[in-house]
């Protein structure tokens, strides 16, 4: 009995990887742009490329070292809250073999984004809920005069918790980042905007 030219293994084999290499694929990579965290990036990127097929030489991992090096850096330094968007392609060549074109950019993620994008999450448009915060409520209760107990509440939002405190009586004043939310809260009638030493951080007097 002759043996056969190719067995079903064998042909089962070369088909896979005929599709393989027939098979592109194209995205999108988010990551905060920490600096430091340079190596752990690449080596993760590495695995998720060689899962893809398309594992990367020395040279294209060196080219990519320096790429993510120095967006990582100009990222950091506008905002520590700003993302590298890593945009990658695999292409094949004439010869079924794969290619990796990438290209990376910054992508601004404000506080006031992020505000933007929680409150869309939510059906009642508020992120945290639209009640005070029952622990803060059972601490302050335990304050003989609140009109001799001031309160800075830093984080404020919405004002869920510092109206609230307000109403009972303590001097309040809530600190905001963000200044969409703090013209909402102020325009609410909720409080009264102070004017910002800086671009960033608003001061609200809560008045009752």
């Amino acid at each position: 009995m002759e043996t056969p030219i190719a067995t079903a293994d064998l042909l089962k084999a070369t088909i896979e990887k005929t599709l393989d290499s027939r098979t592109t694929h194209r995205g999108e990579i988010v990551l905060p742009c920490v600096p430091v965290a340079l190596e752990y990036f690449l080596e993760n990127l590495g695995i998720f490329f060689r899962d893809l097929g398309k594992p990367l030489s020395h040279s294209e991992l060196s080219e990519l070292r320096v790429l993510l090096a120095k967006t990582l850096d100009d990222g950091f330094r506008a905002s520590g809250n700003n993302q590298l968007v890593l945009s990658y392609e695999t292409i094949t060549t004439p010869f079924l073999t794969k290619n990796l074109k990438c290209s990376v950019a910054i992508r601004e993620n404000t506080v006031a984004g992020k505000y933007e994008n929680w409150q869309q999450a939510r059906e009642n448009g508020s992120l945290f809920g639209s009640h005070p915060d029952t622990r803060v409520i059972s601490l302050v209760e335990k304050l003989v005069d609140p009109r001799e107990a001031p309160i800075l509440d830093i984080g404020a939002g919405n004002g869920r918790n510092a109206v609230p405190l307000a109403q009972r009586g303590h001097p309040v004043d809530a600190l905001e980042d963000d200044s969409t939310i703090c013209r909402a809260t102020a325009g609410s009638g909720k409080g009264r905007q102070s004017s910002p030493s800086r671009d960033r951080g608003r001061l609200l007097r809560i008045v009752q």
